[in-house]
């Protein structure tokens, strides 16, 4: 498995406040009420553990947490993938009152797709990363 990190991000909200969001994908009816950098995917369905997205250039991707850790982590499988992956979304809470969000993918991949797609993969993961950290700003800030 080759694992890929995204860059740390900083959520303006204890980590109970942030946990208390993404625990639940149905709060993804969030991303309907912040604006957000361009939209590259589309919601298709979700229940509180589970998502399909449409992702522009790509196709359908499946979400479904497998375990919860409080205020601490989502650990969740993604699925529709032509090769084995799943994820993590670590969250600290830091100095101020801030936390501290680190998603991570872990994705079997042969050395002919890593070489293909490693950099896709990178970019990838920190546009993920960016995304929860614009509209959990956003959101919890206007809901606080």
């Amino acid at each position: 498995m080759t694992t890929y990190k995204s860059d740390i991000k900083i959520i303006s909200a204890p980590e109970e406040k942030v946990f208390n969001v993404i625990k639940d994908l149905n709060n993804l009816q969030i991303l309907n009420e912040v604006e957000v950098p361009i939209k590259k995917f589309q919601i298709l369905e979700h229940d509180q553990d589970s998502c399909l997205l449409a992702v522009d250039d790509f196709g359908e991707i499946g979400i479904r947490i497998s375990e919860r850790q409080v205020n601490k982590l989502i650990r969740f499988d993604i699925t529709q993938l032509p090769v084995d992956a799943s994820g993590e979304i670590f969250l600290k809470e830091s100095e101020g009152n801030d936390t501290q969000l680190q998603v991570t993918i872990q994705v079997e991949l042969s050395w002919t797709l890593k070489m293909m797609f490693n950099r896709q993969l990178e970019k990838g993961i920190n546009t993920f990363a960016d995304l929860f950290e614009d509209f959990l700003n956003k959101w919890l800030i206007k809901n606080s």
